[in-house]
């Protein structure tokens, strides 16, 4: 995920949806967020790599999982995720180490939404990295691609079937599309498709040079067997993500779509992300603050944020549920619609400009409309 440097915020925004999920919070401390955390509810572990750190990040990142360890007790993990670029940080037995440590201290919650990842580059992919990972018991392998150029230039079609040889159980792409075109990424998605990929993310459609539309992508996708769920991923027939939601449960967090059931995401590592209950905190970025506050057995949190109040909260939850089920209940239905006269012309234009149509005792978005979405969401930001 891109990072865009906002100094004057608490919190660094990311690119796209998580900038509107992220821009309303306020200041906090991050005792504020422990005290509202679920003592029962599964976690999610995400731990973050970067190129070029120093030798002892390993250990410090040790550290910092067993501070979690400490606050959380014996919670179990419904998804544990190596981020970012494990295989250019660590050795193979380090990778090994951190695995056995983060399953020692969180047991992973073996259930049909749960997942293993690691994610790596096309770079990444051989024999002994794949194997490294499947002998690790990683159920999900993400391949990070830039759709820059064609995928004859990459040599993709070897890889992928090399990683078919290894039978995760899913393979999740996500398409770096900021710097191409409407062709090139054409003719990724009809190469990529072959593989039977259970889900692919297109990052980056909103900073191409030339425009595509995501109702253009998700009629191409759905003609292949896919369906579009939040607002850049799309995902195979079957997939425990689309039951999700067919059965109006699913939420959105900075780190892909999810089962609502996971409450607290633990972001480890220099610049990590973490959600607490309904807040964020976003740890340093530099290496050296990180390094010195965990050498006082502190967390090394840059900043703690939470919605400033109950209002802003209910439109936070408006925003996601527009954007994971692509409907919302009928202003008659819902309170906050109703009784808000911005929300509620916020909807009626929206519908006036075709962007979302009645069906039962629901709203939801058109065709059409999944090219605004953003709008809407930016609009009710603001409302």
């Amino acid at each position: 995920m891109h990072v865009i440097q906002t100094p004057d915020e608490a919190f660094q925004l990311l690119s796209g949806t998580e900038s509107e999920f992220l821009s309303p919070l306020v200041n906090c401390s991050l005792d504020a967020l422990f005290k509202s955390n679920s003592v029962s509810a599964p976690i999610a572990l995400n731990l973050h790599f970067h190129e070029g750190l120093k030798s002892d990040y390993l250990q410090l990142l040790i550290k910092e999982l067993n501070l979690y360890a400490q606050k959380f007790g014996q919670r179990k993990a419904a998804k544990t995720w190596l981020r970012g670029t494990p295989l250019n940080c660590l050795s193979a037995a380090e990778i090994t180490e951190i695995a056995f440590l983060s399953a020692s201290n969180f047991e992973m919650d073996e259930d049909i939404y749960s997942e293993y990842g690691f994610e790596c580059s096309v770079a990444d992919i051989n024999e002994s990295n794949l194997a490294l990972m499947k002998g690790l018991r990683f159920t999900t392998l993400l391949l990070n691609i830039d759709a820059a150029h064609t995928p004859k230039t990459q040599q993709i079609w070897p890889l992928l079937d090399l990683i078919k040889q290894y039978k995760f159980q899913e393979l999740q792409l996500r398409l770096n599309a900021s710097n191409s075109d409407v062709a090139t990424l054409h003719h990724w998605l009809e190469s990529l498709l072959a593989s039977h990929p259970q889900l692919i993310e297109l990052y980056g459609l909103e900073e191409m040079s030339e425009p595509i539309l995501l109702d253009q992508l998700t009629k191409l996708m759905s003609a292949r067997g896919y369906t579009l769920i939040g607002d850049r991923y799309f995902v195979s027939e079957h997939h425990p993500l689309l039951r999700l939601k067919q059965s109006g449960k699913l939420q959105y967090t900075p780190w892909g779509l999810s089962h609502p059931k996971i409450k607290d995401w633990i972001g480890l590592g220099i610049g990590a992300l973490g959600k607490i209950g309904g807040g964020y905190y976003q740890n340093t970025d530099k290496e050296s603050e990180y390094q010195s506050n965990l050498s006082q057995d502190k967390l090394p949190v840059q900043s703690s944020g939470k919605y400033p109040n109950d209002n802003t909260t209910q439109v936070s939850a408006l925003i996601e549920q527009l954007i994971c089920l692509h409907q919302i209940p009928n202003p008659e239905n819902h309170p906050l619609i109703g009784e808000n006269p911005r929300i509620y012309e916020i909807f009626q234009q929206a519908c006036h400009k075709g962007w979302m149509i009645e069906e039962g005792k629901n709203l939801s978005i058109s065709s059409q409309g999944l090219n605004h979405l953003h709008e809407i969401t930016q609009n009710l930001l603001c409302s």
